[in-house]
């Protein structure tokens, strides 16, 4: 038959299908009932079920393969709450399908109808029933099934008719029996039937239109946001290029680090061998010296010697001499006496010797086992150190080859739905679909610092053995200060993309340039009040005015263009909750601005274009200072204790940070008095405690990356940013100056 594969072909796609596609990873089998979750992979329900049951809390469930995290209200059913992709339901039925239409002449396709085991020669493409000839012909007598749509086998092989049932284009509706889902419900996105569009799901509540229509726009959208994660996919890879790069470049450096660290270790227990000896080679030499002195006094030390022996000093027969004699033997013992003390104390001199001997002796060697079991403390110390660095680099690698191949499978999984899936398949995806696309479009790549991967080894003279430095940690130098003139105090302070430095004071808004000069200001009053930059367009500045709880928009020229009403309440719990005056205030996204409130444990996004809040958002932390990063990410950071939050796009934590300073107490209190961020999206928080401010940096990712400790920064400091083009402001509140401070990068080279 024309255009028909063989039968080894057909198996072999249908292999490599059911593998890669059809197969759920519990329990390896096909698909049964398969459940999607947020992240896009697809699991048995029952397999899902017994996973969940497995589980701690049964409100939470972890995706097996990526371990991403849904919560759900307690008392929710988890499993039967998650959609069931029916479009893999659909690839399973035809892929079960086409196998048995492909299976061997030998075994031939029996009726499904009759009990007499006929051969089937057709399909009922809506009762998906196998019919033979005889069923067919009373099939198609039967009033409730003449319309029915019956195809030949052969025609089914051949691949010229799909093999979908049309039960699936135009599912029933349970609501209302007869009737058919034919229409989609933009509101609530989900398929109705026609009475639904007068009953549940009326104007003007609800917006409804045609499937078709409805799986048309859907389509669109989902090819756009594919065509974003694509350019995003591209900016992952470089990353996990670059991060492939550093584990080679940490290999190579962690091999000649640790030679040097073993050459060092090497030396430093031939010294301590060397002044072992040499303390040896001391005792000896004394040992000699005091040998010789009773040598020549006519001392031979042997182990019979007692110390007490000493020549005899007077004898009887001494009195029988004449007393000239007596008197010179008087001498004589005299002398003798003295010579006995002297040998007394030699020998006394030669037993002490002995003993401080062995304790010095002992002394040496416990003094070199120290010292060797320190040498042998540093060698790991310094070890784990450069270790603790590869295995970092290998995380942060594996993580971003992971986002990576999750991002592929997941274009891959969307466009096989958009390109294969039916209207009524792909509504009943979308909403997953789009929803995963907006996350893995506003997910940054993991990234490590600039010369995270290469290290040198500093030696030292001691048992310390010296210490492993790492390059490209941020250096930061003075450049210049920019002092308001008149000393207006600084109210707030804010940084644009163009390399401009915003300043609000209680007389104007001044707007300075990066080399210190005065740019522009406003040509009226300016009492106070929270600003930040856009990033270009016509408005460069959006200020919120405390007092007058208004916002009001500034065109480069520094004119006003808008003033709105800030929003001043909000419900919760069913009641009204007065904000108080805002706190702070940054740049969200588009013309949309997040303001945090003096009364309320949230953040409100406004859209400047006409001062309507588009969403408020809870928090668990008071909202002193505010940032956003380039993809969508809120943070936020609280004055005391110092801490930052970082919100995803569906505003849940993401991470952490813990700002501390090295020998802070209850009576040195670390507070946060400032946050931003740069283009690239690395954190800066500002810490203030008794002795100066401290300004930390962290990656994207919340990883502390170095810290900024300057002499020149006077407290208090009523913010920080960061320019387009790197340089770091700090404004000071009440000496009303500006400090600016460049960034240079050491790189270390071995």
């Amino acid at each position: 038959m024309a255009g028909k594969k063989s039968d080894a072909e057909v198996s072999a796609v249908l292999s490599k299908i059911s593998k890669n596609h059809l197969e759920c990873v519990i329990c390896h089998e096909r698909y049964n009932e398969p459940k999607i979750l947020e992240c896009l992979h697809n699991f048995c329900e029952r397999c899902l079920a017994t996973y969940q049951k497995s589980s701690g809390d049964p409100s939470i469930i972890k995706c097996p393969v990526c371990r991403k995290k849904m919560t759900f209200a307690p008392g929710t059913d988890v499993v039967a709450t998650l959609k069931t992709n029916f479009h893999l339901v659909s690839m399973v039925e035809d892929f079960t399908l086409q196998e048995q239409l492909t299976q061997p002449e030998a075994e031939k396709m029996i009726c499904e109808l009759c009990t007499e085991h006929q051969e089937a020669k057709s399909r009922c493409m809506d009762c998906q029933f196998f019919i033979c000839p005889s069923c067919k012909a009373i099939h198609q007598r039967i009033s409730g099934m003449a319309g029915h749509d019956i195809v030949a086998l052969d025609t089914l092989r051949s691949g010229a008719v799909g093999l979908r049932s049309k039960a699936h284009d135009e599912p029933p509706c349970e609501r209302h029996r007869g009737e058919k889902k034919r229409f989609y419900c933009l509101t609530c996105n989900q398929l109705i039937c026609r009475d639904c569009t007068v009953v549940e799901h009326r104007d003007p509540t609800h917006k409804f239109t045609t499937v078709d229509e409805a799986a048309a726009r859907g389509r669109e959208t989902t090819r756009g946001l594919c065509h974003k994660v694509q350019k995003n996919l591209k900016i992952f890879e470089e990353a996990s290029t670059e991060l492939t790069k550093m584990n080679t470049d940490m290999e190579k450096s962690m091999v000649l680090a640790r030679q040097k660290v073993t050459d060092q270790a090497a030396r430093e227990r031939r010294k301590i061998a060397l002044i072992e000896a040499s303390i040896a080679i001391d005792i000896s030499k004394r040992q000699n010296i005091h040998t010789q002195l009773l040598s020549q006094a006519g001392v031979k030390i042997t182990s019979q010697t007692s110390s007490k022996t000493l020549p005899p000093t007077k004898d009887a027969s001494a009195l029988m001499y004449s007393k000239q004699l007596q008197e010179k033997l008087a001498n004589l013992d005299s002398s003798l006496r003295a010579f006995g003390n002297t040998i007394e104390s030699l020998l006394e001199t030669h037993d002490t010797l002995d003993d401080l001997s062995s304790d010095l002796q002992s002394a040496a060697a416990q003094k070199a086992d120290e010292d060797k079991s320190k040498v042998g403390t540093s060698l790991d110390h310094l070890f784990d150190s450069i270790e603790l660095r590869k295995s970092t680099i290998k995380e942060v690698c594996k993580m971003t080859s992971d986002d990576v191949l999750h991002m592929r499978q997941t274009l891959e999984t969307t466009s096989d739905a958009v390109k294969s899936s039916s209207n009524v398949d792909f509504l009943s995806l979308h909403p997953v679909l789009d929803s995963h696309l907006r996350v893995l479009f506003a997910q940054s790549p993991r990234t490590l610092p600039l010369g995270y991967s290469k290290m040198v080894f500093k030696s030292s003279n001691d048992t310390a053995l010296g210490e492993i430095t790492f390059g490209g940690s941020p250096t930061w130098t003075f450049a210049r200060e920019i002092k308001l003139d008149g000393g207006r105090k600084i109210n707030s302070m804010a940084t644009s993309s163009d390399d401009e430095i915003l300043v609000s004071s209680h007389a104007y808004l001044q707007i300075f340039r990066t080399t210190g000069d005065l740019d522009r200001w406003t040509n009226k009053r300016f009492y106070g009040g929270l600003i930040t930059a856009f990033p270009g367009g016509d408005t460069f500045c959006c200020r919120v005015h405390v007092h007058g709880m208004s916002i009001q928009l500034y065109s480069n020229a520094c004119s006003m263009l808008k003033s709105y009403a800030v929003p001043s309440a909000v419900e919760q719990d069913g009641s009204q909750i007065s904000l108080g005056h805002p706190v702070n205030m940054a740049y969200y996204r588009d013309r949309e601005i997040i303001i945090s409130y003096s009364n309320w444990k949230g953040i409100i996004v406004v859209d400047t274009s006409n001062g309507s809040m588009v969403r408020k958002i809870p928090v668990d932390i008071e909202p002193d200072f505010l940032a956003c990063t380039s993809r969508g990410r809120i943070l936020v950071a609280s004055r005391e204790p110092a801490r930052v939050e970082c919100l995803d796009e569906n505003y849940a934590s993401s991470f952490t940070i813990h700002p501390t300073v090295t020998g802070s107490s209850h009576w040195k209190r670390v507070i946060c008095s400032g946050l931003c961020r740069n283009s690239w999206d690395t954190i800066y928080v500002a810490v203030s405690r008794e002795g100066g401010i401290h300004i930390h940096q962290y990656t994207s990712c919340g990883s502390f990356n170095g810290c900024l400790s300057s002499s020149t920064i006077s407290q208090p400091i009523v913010g920080i940013g960061v320019t387009g083009n790197g340089t770091l402001v700090v404004a000071e509140q009440n000496s009303s100056k500006l400090k600016l401070f460049e960034m240079l990068h050491e790189e270390v080279a071995l």
